[in-house]
């Protein structure tokens, strides 16, 4: 999972706390008394905070974590295809607001655009819907020799850490909303599969 729940989205410090709600027993008393936890009181609203942060305070929520991963992508980069037909290749860099396409077999084919604000928060916002940060790294269909490949890498300057997605002729659950983002954003028109009948992960 590439999203760390308990680390502070404003200044990224790992020294977090939950918070508890409820009527505290002498147990969690005690591991509020030793810091271990904050007592959050006993009303739970929908948008209560969850985590707090001892080195600067901050109080977040879980959502707020998933909201602020995705925010901190500066590129997507997908490459896809099969041997047979060639691959194409995608970039969309979040920073520069432009995207990218080229094909290994018809170069002539490849270009490049601006990508508006509004669409940058659109496909930041499908992009959590397709929950790619939570995907497994690698899918495999060993029973297909060729057929078609897969990869995503995700580029995040703050850590300096990519993140890389990768299947050979098998896709996780919400692969079609991936591939419905990517049409709409690029025209191009890509491998849709539910995985039926693959009894195999």
């Amino acid at each position: 999972m590439a999203i760390n729940y308990r680390k502070c989205p404003a200044c990224d410090s790992t020294n977090v706390i939950p918070i508890v709600y409820g009527e505290p027993d002498s147990y969690l008393a005690l591991e509020a008394d030793e810091t271990k936890v904050l007592l959050g009181g006993c009303v739970i609203m929908p948008n209560s905070p969850e985590y707090h942060c001892r080195n600067c305070e901050n109080e977040w929520t879980r959502e707020d974590s998933i909201i602020h991963a995705y925010e901190q992508i500066d590129q997507l980069e997908m490459r896809i295809g099969s041997f047979s037909d060639g691959h194409t290749n995608i970039m969309i860099d979040f920073v520069k607001q432009t995207i990218e396409i080229s094909h290994s077999f018809i170069e002539e084919d490849s270009f490049q655009r601006k990508l508006t604000d509004d669409e940058i928060k659109n496909i930041r916002f499908r992009l959590r819907w397709t929950g790619i940060l939570n995907w497994r790294r690698r899918y495999s269909n060993p029973r297909i020799l060729d057929g078609q490949q897969w990869e995503i890498t995700l580029y995040r300057s703050r850590n300096r850490r990519s993140i890389k997605r990768s299947g050979d002729n098998r896709y996780p659950d919400q692969w079609n909303e991936f591939c419905e983002l990517l049409r709409d954003i690029t025209g191009e028109e890509f491998h849709y599969s539910t995985n039926e009948g693959d009894n195999y992960d």
